[in-house]
């Protein structure tokens, strides 16, 4: 016997959704790295600042 089940930790209308290796952290500045046109993350970033 088996069971599926999807279980809601929390959410919030409109919201964006940002996957984990998109959040950086530096000295407690939260960022989400974004890539340009053309490029990957890996090769450098555009980080938006989380109080802006």
């Amino acid at each position: 016997m088996s069971e599926k089940a999807n279980i809601l930790t929390a959410s919030k209308k409109d919201a964006l959704y940002v996957p984990v290796d998109a959040l950086y952290t530096n000295n407690n500045e939260k960022y989400v790295v974004v890539a340009s046109a053309g490029t990957s993350t890996d090769t450098g970033w555009n980080g938006w600042h989380a109080g802006q």
